[in-house]
């Protein structure tokens, strides 16, 4: 999915342009448009019919980033996010009123990127809701609790994505080590200490917790 979603990023400092696209590809996407004023915007809008826009406010021309979202018909389909420095109530009044999917300040912090893109922006159908707050997004393999992104270890996140997969239905310790440890015989207490690790990650999840399942393995309950 990534590889067919197409972003623009319409950002008129080079050094701001080049610093979100290789957070972007970091993330895994690839098809990435720069414009760097309202005209090539457009022109790039009307040629790639990207699938995302990240948008700055102030483009330092006669036109703002705000007068490219409220005067274009091809904004109504597109998801917005808007870039800007500005954080005094009138800015924000007036991004509000052209309806964006979601806002950055600058500087940019990743987290709040993935996080917009994810959840907001790309609506992505891998998105998985985990209650009280806790979502997983499957495509991008990234946990979220609310707006903060949480750090998880290629094995936790194995563990997890099997756990959700099997739809509260246990999975057995056998079938758990020889999916996540694929390339060795895990040691025997390699799964107790990889759940335990997860747990603390998902500390504060009520709705579903990971059970053990005496003399069978794990599930989501």
């Amino acid at each position: 999915m990534k590889r067919d979603t197409k972003i623009l990023i319409v950002e008129d400092e080079a050094i701001t342009a080049r610093a979100i696209e290789s957070e972007l590809k970091k993330m895994g996407y690839s098809s990435i448009s720069i414009a760097t004023n309202y005209r090539r915007a457009l022109s790039t809008i009307e040629s790639d019919k990207p699938h995302l826009i990240l948008l700055d406010i102030n483009l330092n021309s006669k036109y703002s980033g705000i007068d490219l979202a409220s005067t274009q018909e091809v904004f109504k389909k597109i998801p917005v996010i808007y870039i800007t420095a500005n954080s005094d109530e009138e800015s924000i009044k007036e991004m509000i009123a052209t309806q964006p999917d979601g806002y950055l300040y600058k500087p940019i912090k990743t987290e709040e990127l993935k996080f917009l893109i994810t959840k907001v922006a790309l609506k992505s159908s891998e998105l998985v809701d985990l209650g009280d707050n806790f979502t997983y997004d499957f495509n991008s393999c990234t946990l979220f609790h609310g707006e903060k992104f949480i750090k998880l270890s290629p094995n936790e996140k194995s563990l997890l994505e099997h756990l959700i997969r099997a739809k509260g239905e246990a999975i057995s310790s056998h079938k758990l080590e020889s999916e996540i440890w694929t390339d060795r015989t895990p040691a025997p207490s390699s799964l107790r200490t990889l759940v335990r690790s997860l747990r603390k990650k998902l500390k504060g999840l009520e709705s579903k917790k990971i059970v053990n399942i005496p003399f069978l393995g794990y599930k989501l309950a």
